[in-house]
């Protein structure tokens, strides 16, 4: 064989390597993730009436009202548990777990399961496989004036108090 026809075979090979094409594409992978279900008072707000108090009555720390939060899952076996977050909203100068109105001398004292609640602090609650969880939290009017609860200022008052869930 000679060194032309090597050469040629060479050439020949080489060229249609160099003809051969390499493609490629895109593949674009989305999707959409969902929370595992769990509904607050089935996503309604709720609303605490303390109907009409009298300004002596507000000293002595009776005047309560319950309300249960009742948190209901659609699959509790996907999630371990839930925390619970309680921040005030629009509502300056709450803090240490009393929740200020728009009376600067009444505020309204929480309580979580009985003990104080600490806004922005999470309560853990392990579900398990059940489907519903009640998590009471109560109201109590109190008077956070300087002077005297008898300056306390008649009229109504509101306020309002944010609950978040998140899931681990």
């Amino acid at each position: 064989m000679s060194v032309n026809k090597i050469a040629f075979a060479v050439l020949l090979l080489s060229s249609n390597y160099a003809m051969a094409h390499t493609a490629e594409v895109t593949v674009n992978i989305s999707g959409n993730i969902i929370s595992p279900g769990c509904t607050v008072n089935d996503n309604n707000d709720e609303t605490v009436d303390f109907e009409t108090v009298d300004t002596g009555q507000v000293i002595t720390g009776i005047i309560t009202e319950t309300v249960p939060v009742v948190i209901d899952c659609e699959m509790p076996e996907i999630i371990a548990g839930i925390n619970i977050k309680y921040n005030p909203i629009d509502t300056l100068g709450s803090s240490n777990g009393i929740l200020s109105t728009n009376n600067e001398e009444l505020g309204i004292k929480l309580l979580v399961e009985g003990s104080n609640l600490a806004f922005d602090q999470n309560y853990s609650i392990d579900i398990g496989n059940e489907k519903q969880y009640i998590h009471d939290v109560t109201a109590i009017l109190i008077y956070i004036g300087d002077g005297s609860y008898k300056d306390l200022n008649p009229g109504e008052f509101t306020s309002k108090l944010r609950i978040t869930l998140t899931y681990y």
